[in-house]
């Protein structure tokens, strides 16, 4: 796989090798082969009436458990871990109308997959052995074969429930063999909502009709992740263009969907008004980062300035309900969510600076030396961040979009400490905070890719004898 200069795989592996890396990772992957249990066996059967499916394909499906859902308890259970953290950050879904279709038993088998293999990354360790999963990997990597099997075989003829199924698998990360990675479901979820004329503004002038809201939803929760994997690295150019996006608009509280009736609450919370505006932030957040990317690119000396300004601006602008001193009752630190949104704010800041750092080496000492120093600013707040999560034992609270962080940060970290022009204090420091994010991935390691960071991170320690320091 070929990752950016921006992918914490990268910036390690260049610490290592003074030529210029290719940035090509070879990964091995042996695959395990899922035998299922007899109280995998026992599970009800939910067969899809899927009209023109040759009964050969059919018969391989079920073979395939493509069709096996866990028990009703054990599902709804893990619909409610998916809609806590995951539908907050991308509501890509009309909750009311798929907890409706989800009663009366015609929901799309495909979209039930995929959010199941999202539900896993967030769904306690009992909960996964109810549904009769050793490891938390097996069972993400179970539903997310299912799901795929599925969207192969033509068994979601529905666009919108292909294209909402393809961006819950598109935030879903796996660690098998899976050539259609969430890569390829982001890509395929863009070309969806492209083909549906979701970046066409005409697709969300009547702002008042539900399919509206859902598309201007679907649309910037597929731009917030297309800036966030090209600023983290995992893509390697966008996917959205802005010449050619004419959605301009930001969603508002009101757009974010009805609120749940009072007889679907047991099933699926409904969104707080902190975590409406957390969504309209963090889509204004994404904008910003968008046209700081530009900025750099065609005005490079005057895009430090610029980035920091509009970083700051945009985090003292948030609304009171997202400060750092609204707190709710039950949350002994600050609000999650207000530290979701922080923390993507300073990863964008410091991989903006990275960037220029890097492009300014050799050619323009003082511009190089106020972005290391941007840099540095960026991931110390990130570490205050990481260590008040870890302080507060809010690990099982927080969306993939903060735990995804931490490599980058530790990568940051080892490359200001083997950086012959960063100063003995400065690189004491570091050494610290690549404890802390260690011991906060140790914690993390039965999520996918926490595991071959962790690894990843042990090596390079051990190489540059940096464990016992």
């Amino acid at each position: 796989q070929y990752h950016s200069e921006m992918h914490y795989l990268t910036i390690i592996s260049e610490l290592f090798d003074t030529r210029r890396s290719s940035r090509v990772t070879r990964i091995i992957v042996e695959d395990k082969e899922l035998v299922a249990t007899g109280q995998q066996k026992a599970k009800t059967q939910v067969r899809a009436v899927i009209h023109g499916l040759d009964p050969l394909d059919e018969e391989y499906l079920n073979n395939k458990s493509a069709f096996s859902l866990p028990s009703k308890h054990c599902c709804e259970a893990m619909l409610q871990a998916y809609f806590s953290l995951a539908h907050p950050h991308a509501p890509i879904l009309d909750p009311v109308e798929f907890v409706k279709s989800y009663l009366s038993g015609t929901f799309s088998l495909f979209l039930m997959q995929a959010l199941l293999s999202n539900a896993s990354l967030y769904a306690p360790m009992p909960l996964l052995e109810s549904c009769g999963f050793k490891s938390r990997c097996e069972a993400i990597e179970t539903y997310y074969s299912r799901a795929s099997l599925l969207y192969q075989f033509g068994c979601e003829r529905n666009q919108l429930r292909s294209l909402q199924g393809s961006v819950v698998l598109g935030m879903t990360a796996v660690t098998g063999s899976f050539d259609r990675d969430f890569r390829y479901w982001l890509h395929n979820a863009v070309r969806l909502a492209v083909k549906m004329g979701l970046h066409k503004s005409f697709a969300h002038k009547e702002t008042e009709s539900p399919t509206s809201k859902l598309y201007q939803r679907i649309w910037w929760s597929l731009y917030i992740r297309d800036i966030t994997l090209l600023l983290g690295g995992v893509e390697n150019m966008r996917m959205i263009h802005a010449e050619d996006n004419e959605v301009l608009t930001l969603p508002t509280p009101e757009s974010l969907g009805d609120d749940i009736p009072e007889c679907y609450t047991h099933l699926i919370p409904p969104l707080s008004q902190q975590q409406r505006q957390y969504f309209i932030e963090y889509c204004r957040l994404a904008r910003i980062a968008t046209r700081c990317f530009s900025i750099l690119k065609s005005h490079p000396h005057e895009a430090l300035d610029y980035i920091q300004s509009e970083l700051h601006v945009w985090r003292t602008s948030l609304p009171e309900i997202l400060q750092a001193n609204h707190r709710q009752s039950h949350v002994r630190s600050d609000s999650i969510w207000h530290m979701v949104l922080m923390t993507s704010s300073y990863r964008y800041e410091s991989m903006l600076c990275r960037i220029l750092k890097k492009k300014s080496e050799g050619r323009h000492p003082e511009l190089q030396q106020r972005s290391a120093q941007g840099v540095r600013a960026a991931v110390y707040e990130l570490d205050a961040i990481i260590g008040r999560a870890m302080a507060y034992d809010m690990l099982q609270m927080l969306p993939m979009a903060f735990i995804s962080v931490v490599p980058t940060v530790l990568a940051l970290h080892l490359e200001i400490v083997l950086s012959p022009s960063e100063g003995d204090i400065v690189k004491s420091r570091s050494r610290i905070y690549i404890h802390q994010a260690i011991v906060f991935l140790q914690q993390c390691r039965d999520l996918p890719f926490m595991k071959i960071a962790l690894e990843l991170a042990d090596w390079a320690l051990t190489k540059q004898n940096l464990l016992s320091t």
